[in-house]
């Protein structure tokens, strides 16, 4: 719309001219046909709400709106486009921002609602299939062969306070609200997500420098199925402390007040069920429950070729691999013991300190026990030169060769029993039934009568 001119030539515009034929809030413009044009519907003035709008009007609570509704079927369409160039006159640390805004509260009131510095929105409003829509989107450059930039931030968060008491109550770096679905449905929801970082060349999809890193809810690792469980790993596990430790690596209870395995990277230790494990497996004691006992095998089959220092366990015996020969050994259970078939005894076989021969006297005495040693004994002929100590109790002998009784001196005889018979050869003048008397020459038999030695 053309705006008519005012007064004679030459035309002057100044403040308190009045424009005929214009729209108040119009802002006017050189047309094509050099004269001042306006067009409301794309560019205006509020001035009763100090309000601007481009590409369409002002939007209530708005200070400045641009409403942009390009057509094309290919290409780039920008709704807003900034060119910014940064120049110095010689090497510069000065700080360059293409747009800068900063929301501030403009009194002392309290504010319950929200204060955003810059708020992107994109929808579609319309009943068609948008193939990718982005609320933000970044892209860092470098277009030039000879120039380097140091470090490229796709996003960049900071928080300051800067005056003495105030406060952040919470600052969040990155937050992902949880999407609104009031109809509808929303299939996959990702909070965040990376894709495979491999353009570098070395990549990290995240890093953290330090602080305490918190995931609640289930997490997987090493595959992008769905978690199972609280960590959930898909893959090889490295765990490797920065520093050795007793505690380097813990399972405890839910309360946390037992530990239900330990790993002891200073000492080279595990401990199960114990919290400073003091050998290179430390098991806990059982218990007379079901279920508790410290250690446990399987019954299975055994391997085909033993292996130096395997335990192994089939049906009712467990078995032990030596070293030498890499032979595998039956372990013997010695709580009333029963052996079956042919016990071989090695030789020489060891009795204390004495070493038995399988064909030696001593073991021969045992063979063909089958009830008390006392009554083999009575079974058994008279042995050749024996010594026993103690009472030897024995049925009455009878005896088809000469006996030999033990020969003492007076002096020498022991205190007796009634009835012990033994020799002197020391008598002086031996006298039927009298005590005896030693010192003499004579030698004769003695016999203890409750009281005395006499002969």
């Amino acid at each position: 719309m053309a705006i008519l001119p005012f007064g004679s030539p030459p035309y002057k515009l100044g403040t308190g001219k009045v424009i005929t034929s214009g729209t108040p809030g119009s802002i006017l413009f050189v047309g094509a046909s050099n004269d001042l044009q306006q067009d409301n519907a794309n560019l205006f003035w509020d001035d009763s709400n100090n309000r601007l709008g481009v590409g369409g009007t002002p939007s209530s609570g708005s200070t400045f709106s641009l409403t942009s509704t390009p057509t094309i079927n290919s290409g780039t369409a920008y709704g807003q486009y900034v060119t910014f160039s940064a120049k110095s006159s010689a090497n510069s640390s000065a700080s360059y921002r293409t747009i800068y805004t900063n929301a501030s509260f403009g009194n002392n009131n309290n504010y319950t609602g929200e204060l955003v510095g810059f708020d992107l929105q994109a929808s579609n409003t319309r009943a068609i299939t948008a193939n990718s829509i982005f609320g933000a989107r970044t892209l860092i450059s470098q277009s030039t062969a000879a120039g380097t930039i140091q470090n490229a931030y796709g996003f960049y968060s900071d928080a300051q306070v800067s005056i003495a008491g105030g406060t952040i109550s919470n600052n969040f770096g990155f937050y992902a609200k949880n999407p609104t679905i009031s109809a509808g449905s929303l299939t996959t929801n990702y909070g965040l997500y990376i894709a495979n970082q491999t353009a570098g060349s070395t990549n990290y999809s995240i890093y953290s420098t330090g602080g305490q890193n918190v995931l609640a809810g289930n997490t997987r690792i090493g595959s992008t199925a769905n978690p199972t469980v609280t960590l959930d790993v898909a893959g090889n596990a490295l765990f490797k402390n920065a520093s050795d430790s007793t505690t380097a690596f813990q399972i405890q209870n839910a309360a946390g007040t037992s530990n239900l395995f330990i790993a002891d990277t200073t000492n080279t230790r595990i401990g199960i069920g114990t919290a400073s494990p003091t050998a290179k497996l430390h098991l806990p004691a059982g218990t007379t429950g079901v279920s508790t006992a410290p250690l446990k095998l399987i019954s299975g089959p055994l391997m085909t070729a033993p292996e130096v220092g395997a335990i192994e366990f089939l049906t009712d015996a467990y078995y032990a691999t030596i070293t030498t020969g890499a032979a595998r050994k039956t372990l013997a259970f010695l709580e009333s013991p029963t052996f079956t078939g042919v016990v071989t005894i090695p030789t020489p076989f060891t009795i204390g300190a004495v070493s038995l021969t399988a064909t030696g006297t001593e073991l021969n005495y045992v063979v063909g026990v089958t009830s008390a040693i006392q009554t083999q004994l009575n079974a058994k002929a008279p042995l050749a030169s024996p010594t026993f100590t103690g009472t030897l109790t024995a049925p009455t002998i009878v005896s088809t060769a000469v006996v030999r009784l033990k020969s003492y001196t007076v002096a020498t005889l022991p205190a007796g029993t009634q009835g012990d018979t033994t020799f002197c050869t020391d008598l002086t003048t031996p006298t039927y039934m009298a005590v005896a008397v030693g010192g003499g020459a004579v030698v004769g038999k003695t016999f203890f009568d409750g009281t005395n030695w006499i002969t």
